[in-house]
């Protein structure tokens, strides 16, 4: 039997992403519920989605319409927070079908963000502790951000 093949698409948590996400525009073609409804307005403005975490955890979330762009609205600060998602993490999301969204949550490190239960991000990982990038590299934005970020951790 031949597996279904999920599609995928990734955003980097930058300006206002805890408020609401954007749904990449040409993704769109790959959620039936939403496709068609981009362009005609007598379809509903809205559906019931849901995000699902690697652990398991589900987030109840809308997907809302606005103009022929959709976002992740109401359910997505909740995510946001109890994922303890930051400014430049970016996400991996793979579309499982009837609105459901598997998601990936990355660091700046490059590295998957575990979270435990409580929404914290747990201890330090090995990734964590070994910066991908030798110090003195002048202007590399996401390099400082990390460091500041893990001041404890040792930096190569």
């Amino acid at each position: 039997m031949e597996e279904v093949r999920r599609h995928h698409f990734i955003k980097v948590m930058v300006g206002e992403f805890a408020r609401r996400l954007e749904i990449p525009q040409d993704f769109l073609i790959h959620i039936p519920e939403v496709a068609c409804s981009t362009s005609d307005t007598s379809l509903p403005s809205s559906a019931k989605g849901a995000l699902q975490n690697s652990e398991g955890k589900t987030w109840p979330i809308e997907l809302e319409k606005l103009d022929s762009r959709v976002f992740l609205t109401t359910g997505w600060a909740k995510f946001v927070e109890d994922n303890s998602l930051r400014e430049y993490d970016l996400l991996l999301f793979r579309y499982d079908e009837n609105m459901h969204f598997m998601v990936l949550p990355f660091g700046l490190n490059a590295c998957e963000k575990v979270i435990q239960s409580s929404g914290n991000p747990e201890g330090k990982l090995p990734c964590d502790i070994f910066c991908c990038t030798k110090r003195g590299r002048d202007g590399d934005r996401i390099t400082e951000a990390a460091n500041s970020l893990t001041p404890g951790h040792s930096q190569v």
